[in-house]
């Protein structure tokens, strides 16, 4: 806003915001009853106004109606003008061909307020050959998690990385065989994630072989959603169901 002056600015390629529905309302009969919980690209900004011109209200509208331009949903709409001082305002931004941009929009004291920018995205995960391999050594499977495009199997950069230290694996290991299973989590119909599931664990499989490893030595499953390790109500458990997980093979 117009007359504010940016105090600190924190931004993280990949974290976790989450709170608890009171922190957005304590009303009874206008309880909260979105998502509590958000992962991905985290940019935290505080600005103040020095002296303070500015109400909570005028605060709050000037961003309610700013987004509203921009096709934001607000997840919650306070009941009364009480409501606004210290609690989270939600408000998620569309973004085309993508998951929307959550806004959380906080006014603690007068002349002040915060904004958490989170664009989502998936983690990055580094492996190693030798990491892959006392994994499997120790539990008989190794746990990937290699970002795919929403419905999409093609491999992306991340991707081909992590291709690349299996074959590394493999071809350490000259007497191992892996079967490669999909994972998925349980949002959408379950038939059509076993199926997404298993195109990915093809696509894996694919790009193994054409790094120069006997294809006889790898197999490919779809497990869809039916193998969850984490809760699949909140978004950071659903990450972590959707995995690739290369199992030792007898």
């Amino acid at each position: 806003m117009a007359g504010f002056e940016l105090r600190s600015k924190d931004v993280k390629d990949f974290d976790a915001v989450s709170f608890e529905a009171r922190d957005v309302s304590e009303e009874s009969d206008n309880p909260y009853r979105g998502p509590t919980s958000f992962e991905g690209r985290v940019t935290k900004m505080d600005y103040a106004q020095e002296p303070s011109k500015s109400s909570e209200l005028e605060i709050y509208r000037n961003f309610q109606t700013a987004l509203g331009k921009l096709g934001a949903k607000q997840l919650h709409i306070p009941s009364t003008n009480r409501s606004i001082r210290r609690y989270i305002h939600v408000f998620q931004v569309p973004k085309p061909g993508g998951s929307p941009v959550t806004v959380l929009l906080r006014i603690p004291y007068d002349g002040g307020y915060t904004l958490t920018i989170i664009e989502p995205q998936a983690m990055v995960q580094s492996v190693k050959a030798g990491e892959l391999a006392k994994e499997i050594a120790a539990d008989g499977w190794a746990t990937l998690y290699i970002n795919f495009d929403t419905n999409k199997s093609e491999l992306k950069d991340d991707g081909q990385a992590a291709v690349k230290e299996i074959s590394a694996l493999l071809k350490q290991q000259p007497a191992l065989r892996l079967s490669i299973e999909g994972h998925t989590d349980n949002v959408g119909d379950a038939a059509a994630n076993r199926k997404l599931s298993q195109a990915r664990a093809e696509a894996v499989l694919a790009a193994v072989k054409a790094q120069g490893v006997d294809a006889k030595r790898l197999s490919a499953k779809g497990q869809g959603p039916d193998i969850p390790i984490a809760d699949n109500r909140k978004e950071d458990g659903r990450a972590k169901n959707r995995r690739v997980e290369l199992v030792k093979l007898p």
